[in-house]
This record gives C-alpha cells, structure tokens and sequence, in this order.
C-alpha cells in the first residue's frame, strides 16, 4: 500500500514530464529555466531554495512585469470567526493530502469532498488553486517551525526533520512548479525569516547534542534537505532504500569527529582535485 503523502512513481514520472513541457512553454525566467531544469535533472529542488535565496546566495525568480497578484498576498484580513478558521483549517489539510497523494492538477473538488465543505467556502478562503498551493506549503513550514521549537534539546529532533522536510521537498517543488514566478517571489520574501528560524534552531539542538561540527552552517543543513529530496526520486533502487543511504552518507558527512576537531572536505580530495570546497 502507498503510504499517504508520497506521489506514486507512475505520478511522479508524469509530473515530472509536465515540469519539462512547462520548461519549454517557459518564456526565459530563472523559474523556467533554471529551477525547473535542475528538477528535470533529478534534483527534487524544493520550495526553500526561494526563501533562502535572497541571503544564500541563490538567484531569485525576478518579478514579472504586470502581476497585480502579488498585492492579495500582502492585504490584511480581518480575524476569522471560529467556525471560518476551522473551515480553512480543513480545507487546507485535505489539499495537502490530495495534492501529496495525486499532484498538483488534482481537481479541486477532490479537495472539496475530502475537507466535507462547499465550492463556496472553498472560493471564501482561496482565490484560485496557486493560492491554496501557498497556505499548504506555508502550513506545513510553520508546523515543522512549531515542531523545532517544543523539541529543543531532542537528540532525535535532526533525523526526524530531515526526513520529514525531504519528503516535503520532494512533494512541494511540483506544486510550486505551477504558479507564476511573480507570485512566487512574494510568498518566498514572506516565507523565508520562518524557514531560516527552522533552520538556526535545528542546528543549535544538534549542536548541543554533539551531532554536527560546529563549523556545520545553515546553508549546509538546507542543501543536506535537498540532496535527501532528490534521493527520494532515485530511479537505481525502490525511494525507502534510497533515502536510507542518503541520509546514511549524510549523517557520516556531518558527525562530529570524535575529537571533536571539524572535518575539512578537502582531506577528501586526491592530489590536482578542485580544492575551492573550503574556501
């Protein structure tokens, strides 16, 4: 039985055909033409590469002239009678398990069926599909945000995460490969502080745990969550097996030496190897 939250292979391959068609229809953005090719490549490139890219050191989508959109983001509503936060808490939830379980084109109304609400009630809380996209990835970033934060101190806290934000990664880079790039810049701008606190936090409980060097920095522990996500999408061996000698190689990468002195990755390298990764 497919566990819930994966894409079936079969799924994963169509949406990976449809990630390349809307490459080619791409008229040239960084969106279209860098982010989506790397996922073609068989990087399951997840949505953190645009929060983190204004401070990381990765390009950001530029803004698309006459996108009149990205204002609805940024207008504040009124606080929500009880009733109106349950509704959009539902509706929420079940269109993370549908877009997880079926992608990204899934009819609307399978999210509407399975939250028990009204096309209406659906149309209150969400504009349009991109706009239910965004409330899922951003839910699901401040529960692991909320989650980091009670944890603190739990040795168990770093496996758990990376297993949870690689699976994530894998499923939100489809869902995101759906929305305009100049919408996506402005979720990214308002996402970014939330996934940087993940990140800072998750590292200062491993840290304290002598799991990683201390050298280990947030850059690392997010590109960490990206090589775990495209280790997911291996076509050499069934995903759990893959994932498990990913994260194996990676835990190996960052252990603390028993010394307690850091690694340098260039005691790695065999004499005329590039040795730029320690600059």
């Amino acid at each position: 039985m497919q566990p819930a939250g994966q894409i079936q292979p079969a799924r994963q391959r169509a949406m990976g055909e449809e990630i390349e068609a809307r490459c080619h229809r791409s008229k040239g953005g960084s969106l279209g033409r860098g982010l989506i090719a790397r996922a073609i490549s068989g990087q399951a490139l997840s949505v953190y590469s645009w929060p983190l890219a204004p401070t990381r050191g990765i390009s950001a989508p530029r803004t698309c002239r006459g996108d009149t959109r990205q204002a609805k983001q940024t207008t504040r509503r009124s606080p929500m009678r009880a009733d109106a936060l349950e509704h959009r808490r539902r509706l929420i939830e079940a269109a993370a398990h549908v877009f997880a379980s079926h992608g990204p084109d899934t009819p609307l109304q399978a999210v509407i069926e399975e939250a028990g609400c009204g096309r209406g009630t659906l149309y209150r809380h969400f504009a349009d599909r991109e706009e239910l996209i965004m409330a899922v990835v951003e839910g699901e970033i401040e529960d692991a945000l909320q989650t980091i934060e009670t944890r603190a101190g739990d040795p168990a806290l770093l496996v758990d995460v990376l297993t949870c934000q690689s699976r994530a990664a894998s499923i939100h880079f489809p869902l995101l490969c759906t929305i305009d790039e100049g919408r996506i810049q402005a979720f990214a701008e308002r996402l970014r502080p939330r996934y940087e606190r993940m990140l800072d936090l998750l590292l200062e409980t491993a840290r304290g745990c002598g799991q990683v060097d201390e050298g280990f920095t947030p850059d690392m522990l997010y590109m960490a969550i990206e090589m775990l996500a495209a280790a997911r999408g291996s076509k050499a061996m069934p995903e759990d097996k893959a994932f498990a000698l990913a994260l194996r190689i990676v835990l190996d990468g960052v252990r603390q030496n028993p010394e307690g002195a850091p690694k340098s990755l260039s005691s790695f390298l065999k004499p005329g190897e590039c040795r730029e990764v320690d600059a």
